[in-house]
């Protein structure tokens, strides 16, 4: 029996990565995620990631397989890989943020989580809620 299950993690840049790069990236993973089921988010910032992707447990093994093989990034650090009962996005096939803390002069934009459609999708019981929280506004 398949289970939905999800997967959180923190990679770090292979090397200096393009826009690019970036939008083939995502244009690649949101039509495979979008074919397999799998919705999440990839965020960005000062050369490292954390995504959160989730789906039928079976469906997510083998995108994560894809994304651990990924040449534009190394040092994988698997926080979650677990069974949850709901999606978190179940609305994005990737959701994608990036964040140059040297782009931003107005301090308050710190203290934000991302977007308001994110912040409110994020329930407080979910783990992975803190994880991308955290991850966000850690200056």
């Amino acid at each position: 029996m398949t289970t939905l299950s999800c997967i959180l993690y923190v990679s770090s840049a292979a090397g200096p990565i393009s826009e690019a790069q970036i939008d083939h990236l995502l244009t690649r993973a949101r039509a495979r995620n979008a074919e397999a089921n799998i919705t999440g988010i990839l965020l960005q910032r000062n050369g490292s990631f954390m995504q959160y992707i989730e789906g039928m447990d079976t469906d997510l093994q083998r995108i994560y397989t894809i994304i651990k093989n990924d040449p534009l990034h190394k040092g994988i650090i698997e926080l979650m890989n677990e069974p949850i009962q709901t999606r978190v996005f179940p609305q994005w096939a990737m959701a994608y943020r990036t964040k140059n803390f040297q782009a931003f002069t107005d301090p308050d934009q710190y203290s934000l989580f991302l977007d308001p459609a994110l912040a409110a999708s994020l329930p407080e019981t979910n783990p992975a809620a803190g994880a991308l929280n955290a991850f966000w506004n850690t200056k």
